[in-house]
């Protein structure tokens, strides 16, 4: 789950302590909500006056009301269950105002419980907004809204995409824009982005392209990158001869350095 995901996750949670706190003279509200995760909702709705109630089953529901304001809130992992949930809600209380949220994801498999729900007709009383989630777990993303595209299109207009992809485009984008290459001084910052992204994709750093920086060694600016003694400057390393890389690593000079001091082929 995504901190994206997680995120959403727990501003739907306090949809009903916003009602009962800030919103205490409106209509009764009831929240109909698809959930991912319920941690922490119990927790949430400890206090004086609400009461939880938790049913596991073949679907998961969570609830709960305030002994006071009347605001009530349904919780779901299933977006069908939801839209069911709902619309029975509405019919049975006529007088109340049912908000319900349902969430679209790249996920194939929900496609269809989703175009179900957009073309099933639903009471005056229940009103829904949809929210489109760009999940990576899913390998796919929403495509932008095109005009005269019906909420079903919308809801399912999905392109996949390859992770590792778009993760090496976002760290060369990174490198364009703050003008840092992997061979650059072996710039710190540069080595942690590459470490992060091997994370990400589960390897080990310095394997996703042949420029990519590893842990510094000891006495060196980065790997592939010397430290010239003489003019002090850094610099990499075929630009000392395979005599100078063979010395102690603080007397190394760089072909430059050798070449202005006149020492000629002897030291290089």
């Amino acid at each position: 789950m995504t901190s994206q995901t997680l995120l959403l996750d727990q501003l739907l949670k306090c949809l009903p302590i916003w009602v009962h706190l800030y919103r205490p003279g409106c209509p009764r509200i009831i929240w109909c909500v698809d959930l991912q995760c319920s941690i922490g909702l119990k927790e949430l709705y400890s206090g004086e006056g609400w009461n939880f109630e938790c049913e596991h089953g073949g679907t998961d529901l969570w609830s709960v009301s305030h002994t006071s304001s009347h605001t009530r809130a349904f919780w779901s992992d299933d977006s069908r269950f939801v839209h069911q949930l709902s619309c029975r809600v509405a019919t049975s209380c006529p007088d109340a105002l049912v908000l319900r949220i349902l969430r679209a994801n790249g996920n194939e498999a929900r496609k269809d419980s989703i175009r179900e729900i957009v073309r099933a007709t639903t009471p005056l009383n229940c009103l829904t907004l949809w929210i489109r989630e760009d999940v990576l777990f899913y390998q796919a993303r929403f495509r932008p809204r095109r005009a005269g595209d019906h909420l079903e299109q919308m809801l399912c207009d999905t392109t996949p995409f390859d992770m590792r992809k778009v993760v090496k485009t976002a760290v060369k984008e990174r490198e364009r824009t703050t003008g840092r290459r992997a061979a650059n001084n072996g710039n710190t910052d540069h080595d942690a982005t590459w470490q992060e992204v091997a994370r990400a994709q589960g390897r080990q750093s310095g394997s996703l392209a042949e420029e990519a920086p590893v842990e510094p060694a000891s006495g060196h600016v980065g790997t592939g990158v010397w430290r010239c003694s003489s003019c002090l400057k850094e610099k990499r390393s075929s630009d000392f001869s395979k005599k100078q890389r063979q010395k102690r690593k603080d007397q190394a000079k760089c072909l430059e350095c050798v070449d202005q001091q006149g020492t000629g082929a002897q030291d290089a």
